[in-house]
């Protein structure tokens, strides 16, 4: 048996940490590095990795063989789309998982690449606009499969959705090219949550120019997800920088992580 998603975590910390002071003079870092180990919300970030990591260690490190292939089965293949600078890639492919993540972000991915490389990790990273349309032989989901070995069983969407003025479009060319049954992993903050708010209102007096950000609630993304062909996961886990909060009100937890499947 693997490591498991916590001890997963415990090891990486250290690892990025050592990896974002090494490179703290880049200002590329600080953005996927920095906010997992010096910014008072990297306890949340750890969490929110932990809780990803479960989900799909949940789903099993094997999945049945196909014909032909060895009859224990083969690694799940996961793609981690918007992956930034790749610590989630990375952490799914230390459970023993086949992963590759993608992201528009050239110089995002080049600290990823980076960091797999002087942490000896594996993962495997492609630049893409995930938007625009191409001929299938240029397609970022023609390169996707040929990296994993075929279509991905499940899909990461870490913070990702929020971005995108039009995340409908996205979860659109998802559901077309995957296969049913195909697991998504969501992370998003929760526009419900008071800290949420709290932190948006300082980062907007902090940073004038903060990107525009699409945020919406569980139930909104589950409208939406529904929509396109994704059976969405009525119960959030919710977690939060408040100790209990999860436990008791996961509902006005600052982050929620929830799954979709293929139809």
């Amino acid at each position: 048996m693997g490591p498991n998603a916590e001890e997963i975590v415990n090891k990486l910390a250290p690892r990025i940490e050592s990896f974002f002071h090494r490179h703290h003079q880049d200002p590329a870092v600080r953005s996927t590095f920095g906010y997992f180990s010096s910014h008072p919300v990297a306890p949340l970030n750890r969490k929110r990795l932990l809780s990803i990591l479960q989900v799909l260690q949940s789903r099993g490190s094997l999945l049945p063989p196909v014909h032909g292939a060895p009859p224990e089965g083969r690694p799940m293949r996961v793609l981690d789309l918007a992956c930034g600078g790749g610590v989630i890639t990375c952490a799914i492919a230390a459970l023993g998982f086949r992963a590759v993540g993608v992201d528009f972000s050239a110089e995002e991915l080049r600290m990823a690449r980076l960091f797999a490389f002087e942490e000896t990790l594996d993962g495997v990273f492609l630049q893409a606009d995930l938007l625009t349309e191409t001929p299938w032989e240029s397609s970022w989901e023609k390169n996707v499969e040929q990296t994993l070995g075929g279509k991905p069983d499940a899909v990461v969407l870490a913070y990702a959705l929020h971005h995108f003025a039009d995340p409908g479009k996205l979860l659109k060319r998802l559901s077309a090219w995957v296969q049913p049954g195909t697991l998504l992993v969501i992370n998003e903050e929760n526009p419900r949550s008071p800290l949420f708010r709290l932190k948006h209102k300082v980062r907007g007096l902090i940073q004038h120019d903060t990107e525009t950000e699409f945020h919406q609630s569980h139930d909104e993304w589950r409208r939406l997800l529904e929509a396109h062909g994704f059976k969405a996961a009525q119960t959030p886990t919710g977690l939060d920088l408040l100790p209990g909060l999860g436990r008791l009100r996961p509902e006005k937890c600052w982050s929620l992580v929830f799954t979709a499947q293929r139809g």
